[in-house]
């Protein structure tokens, strides 16, 4: 399992800030995804995908995140972001490491991208493109983006009650 970086009180100006990226690195670590993954279908024995659907549902989570921090920290919650993303080349120790720290940047950006289009509000769309990277012409498609926007929404709250 990915270790995510956790700040120390040297790392930033105030106390909040490092309890916020301590709370989500503890909380993205104990995050299983089990439902979401049923949701998909991916099963555990469906190595690849459940991989790379872990891979997407962990970056979709750290973009709720930080749609979180920007509502409750609007002065401080990119710093926040960014330091956590920063700890994610920190940890990188070998070149191949370094390469797959920045193919997760990017997705995280692109899932940031997506969650801001319509904030807080709905998140059909980004549920709609986590349910088609994963079910083709799945005939349940509908009610699988609906049940895993739902999902989304619970883990949103979450981080939201726990950012410190």
């Amino acid at each position: 399992m990915t270790e995510f970086p956790v700040l120390t009180e040297l790392d930033t100006p105030t106390s909040f800030c490092t309890e916020a990226l301590r709370n989500f690195s503890l909380m993205l670590e104990g995050m299983d995804f089990v439902q979401e993954l049923a949701t998909l279908g991916i099963g555990k024995f469906h190595f690849r995908r459940r991989e790379r659907a872990l891979r997407e549902l962990r970056a979709m989570s750290i973009g709720l995140w930080r749609l979180a921090l920007q509502r409750s920290f609007p002065a401080d919650g990119e710093t926040i972001f960014e330091r956590f993303m920063l700890g994610l080349y920190e940890r990188a120790r070998s070149p191949r490491e370094r390469e797959r720290a920045n193919a997760f940047d990017l997705l995280v950006r692109s899932y940031v991208e997506r969650l801001n289009e319509r904030g807080d509000g709905d998140f059909i769309a980004v549920s709609g493109h986590i349910v088609d990277l994963f079910q083709e012409r799945a005939p349940d498609a509908v009610a699988r983006r609906l049940k895993l926007a739902l999902l989304m929404r619970n883990a949103y709250l979450n981080i939201f009650r726990h950012l410190i």
